[in-house]
């Protein structure tokens, strides 16, 4: 079995394959206070919880965009599945070519997604991750990494609205009824699930002109 870890701001995403099958998965919560003990023995907890054993987990991958607890996370895996993990890099050969302005920048996790989605469909690909942070990701059928957009999450989106306007309240991501909102909550509700609608709708379209010339 090989055991894939993505870290991301917020959660930490484990996917466990049997061949090219994704098996399992779970999350574990990113917390840049916990110790390399914290980390190994959840992850060992929640491998058998699913019926799997430490030491059936032949290798490790590991990707993250935050190099604040990559040293203690690393450590836990070597202590409780006692595997190095390799961990991808930016200068990773990945099989995909990086034609941005300054390639160093790219986050590992940008890098990921459209490899992973080029290899999978194999031709030209706009990947969209909704996250932390929500981004668009352009490769061509040749395999050149073109560039990306990169916007707030719809979550951040709602959260700056109630912490920088203090008439405004703390609400839920959810589809309202219309997108006329007759109140503050829906109102909100309104302009953030629509305007997201249309803010991807928008970029996907453009992107697509852009493999369309390539």
């Amino acid at each position: 079995m090989l055991a894939t870890v993505d870290v991301g701001n917020t959660h930490i995403s484990v996917g466990i394959f049997e061949g090219d099958y994704l098996a399992y998965r779970f999350n574990m919560i990113t917390k840049r206070t916990r110790t390399a003990d914290d980390f190994g023995q959840e992850f060992k907890d929640m491998l058998q919880a699913d019926g799997i054993e430490t030491e059936d987990i032949e290798a490790v991958v590991m990707a993250s965009v935050v190099p604040d607890i990559m040293s203690v996370l690393r450590g836990g895996i070597l202590k409780y599945l006692k595997r190095e993990p390799f961990i991808i890099k930016a200068d990773s050969d990945t099989g995909i070519v990086v034609k941005t302005e300054r390639p160093a920048e790219l986050g590992v996790d940008r890098l990921i997604d459209p490899t992973a989605a080029y290899h999978f469909y194999g031709g030209a690909v706009l990947v969209i991750n909704f996250g932390t942070a929500t981004t668009f990701d352009v490769v061509t059928a040749s395999g050149e990494f073109l560039g990306r957009a990169i916007s707030p999450g719809i979550q951040i989106s709602l959260d700056a609205l109630s912490e920088m306007a203090s008439m405004l309240p703390t609400i839920e991501v959810r589809k309202p009824d219309s997108i006329l909102g007759t109140n503050t909550v829906s109102s909100m509700q309104a302009g953030v699930f629509f305007g997201y609608i249309g803010q991807v709708k928008y970029i996907f379209t453009i992107y697509k002109k852009c493999l369309m010339r390539t």
